[in-house]
């Protein structure tokens, strides 16, 4: 009986919708963009948490953009 459930659950995941494939591209192009904002920032001695808090504060303005955007 669970192999039966597991089976399906896999087959519902494996398929992807066109909606479901469009938010994954977009949410490699913000990680993309946040990574590559947080390399441009990245200065010798720098700590993690510094990097960290320029990667935060891009994805908040990334956010606020996207909400005036819609």
């Amino acid at each position: 009986m669970l192999k039966r459930e597991i089976k399906a659950v896999v087959e519902m995941r494996s398929a992807k919708s066109h909606e479901e494939i469009e938010e994954i591209e977009k949410a490699g192009e913000i990680t993309r963009a946040i990574n590559t904002k947080a390399m441009e920032m990245n200065k010798p001695r720098m700590k993690e948490r510094e990097i960290a808090g320029i990667m935060e504060e891009f994805n908040a303005q990334m956010k606020a953009i996207k909400a005036i955007r819609n």
